[in-house]
């Protein structure tokens, strides 16, 4: 049987050489455990584990079965060879289906895969719209702030001031949206948990790393307008109104 069906109903003790009587179509037979193995996946990577107990061949007949056999090369190479040895063997028995476990990982994960696919692309849009709204606002920001700028220069402030004034607004805006996104984000990733695979919905990786090129996109974004403010010329932006 698997760790989570031991732990089920032994927990705390070992379940080797105990009795476990199953139903159903076993019609109450007792079975000793004789091993107990890690929790499998069978539908899919992303499938919470039930509970499973494997059965002796010879006490338990299923006429459907799953063979699994591992290769030192290239796996593909022993198809041809597997059904020609079947053939052997049993000439009237053909596998079924024969596949390497790269092909069921893939074939496993296509839901997975579809749905980043589309959060990706979406994702991607939503960055691409974050950076034009932030590069607007801090334009529009410079625009109204022309004169004050003007003043400033005028009375002793350098282009690094006027820069480092322009960019402080900006991470100001950036820091408020990426706040408010990771808070929705913790939010919403819990009603994605059964898609995510070998991760939490709270990764920290994750996060860094989407905080990192959100930050990287929203300062080039601010980054622009702020420069072209610092390079006005003190007397027309004094005359600006």
């Amino acid at each position: 049987m698997d760790e989570g069906t031991a732990g089920r109903f032994w927990p705390g003790r070992s379940a080797l050489g105990r009795q476990l009587v199953l139903g159903g179509k076993l019609g109450g037979q007792t079975f000793q455990v004789i091993g107990v193995v890690p929790n499998p996946r069978f539908g899919s990577v992303a499938d919470s584990t039930e509970p499973t107990v494997y059965l002796p061949y010879a006490q338990h007949y299923e006429p459907q079965r799953v063979l699994l056999l591992r290769s030192a090369g290239n796996p593909r190479r022993l198809i041809g060879d597997l059904g020609a040895s079947i053939a052997a063997v049993e000439p009237g028995l053909q596998p079924f289906v024969v596949r390497t476990l790269a092909d069921e990982l893939h074939i496993s994960l296509q839901p997975q895969r579809a749905t980043a696919s589309l959060v990706g692309f979406f994702a991607s849009l939503a960055l691409i719209l974050a950076a034009v709204g932030i590069h607007s606002l801090v334009t529009w920001s410079v625009a109204q702030r022309t004169r004050e700028f003007g003043v400033r220069m005028a009375l002793g402030a350098r282009r690094y001031d006027i820069t480092w004034l322009v960019l402080k607004h900006a991470g100001r805006l950036l820091l408020a949206g990426l706040g408010t996104g990771v808070l929705l984000s913790l939010l919403l990733t819990r009603l994605l948990r059964h898609q995510l695979v070998g991760i939490g919905f709270a990764d920290p990786l994750t996060y860094a790393s989407v905080l990192t090129v959100l930050a990287l996109v929203g300062f080039v974004a601010g980054y622009l307008p702020a420069l072209r403010g610092s390079k006005l010329d003190p007397m027309e932006a004094l005359r600006h109104e």
